[in-house]
């Protein structure tokens, strides 16, 4: 199926109607072979779940003239279990073997910045590839859930997109480090209060979540042993002796 999707020949980007920022240049009839890009650093996490990754992706990829295939022939990276902070997108297993393959295909589609780089390193070796190939790289939500993003690589002279995208990236690199500063702050806080847990993690088998007692405050929770999981080991130490 053809879709009129606007396409770059000088511009690098440019904000849409709905306040996305996309190529600007004529509409032209063109049907780009995109890859879905789905990312997750804990199989768990629900907020960033790969169902709601692909249902924004496709939401975006309609709005750009952009297919992802179907049946044998879908074209999707799923990389689940995988830290953006740790492994860059050339080294997750099934986004980086796109990579290697450029001719197999014209976009690439992620839901928001962080599920494709943490880093301007990465995205400035992102960017380099896409220039090299002449690739398009689009978000389906800006940062902070913003209006959607379009790097249009296609044009080799034209150098405001990989421009662009470096200022979005340092953006996502200082909001990263700012997350990762104040969880770890958090933590050593915790860490200094009298039978307190953080809370929304899985406690130690042993263990059950159960409120603050009122001689500590009577705020927040704190752990205390499990009856059931308690029997338990207890049989198995008195085995073991």
């Amino acid at each position: 199926m053809a879709v009129s999707t606007q396409v770059n020949s000088g511009a690098g980007i440019l904000r849409s109607p709905e306040g996305s920022m996309e190529s600007k240049t004529a509409l032209i009839t063109e049907t780009l072979r995109g890859v879905r890009c789905i990312r997750l650093s804990v199989r768990t996490d629900e907020t960033t779940s790969p169902e709601r990754q692909r249902e924004s992706d496709d939401v975006a990829a309609a709005a750009l003239g952009i297919d992802f295939g179907t049946g044998e022939k879908l074209r999707e990276a799923v990389d689940l279990d995988v830290s953006a902070s740790k492994v860059g997108p050339f080294d997750r297993p099934q986004l980086g073997a796109w990579l290697k393959r450029p001719n197999d295909f014209d976009a690439l589609v992620f839901w928001r910045f962080d599920r494709a780089i943490r880093s301007m390193g990465d995205m400035h070796e992102l960017a380099k590839w896409a220039r090299k190939h002449r690739k398009m790289i689009a978000f389906a939500e800006g940062l902070g859930g913003t209006g959607r993003l379009v790097f249009d690589f296609r044009n080799p002279m034209d150098p405001m997109s990989e421009l662009m995208m470096m200022m979005f990236a340092f953006a996502a690199q200082v909001e990263t480090q700012s997350t990762s500063d104040r969880v770890t702050g958090a933590q050593a806080a915790m860490r200094k209060m009298p039978l307190r847990w953080r809370g929304g993690g899985q406690p130690a088998y042993g263990y059950l979540p159960a409120p603050m007692p009122a001689e500590y405050g009577g705020v927040g929770w704190t752990l205390v042993p499990d009856p059931v999981a308690v029997a338990v080991i207890e049989r198995i130490i008195a085995a073991l002796v």
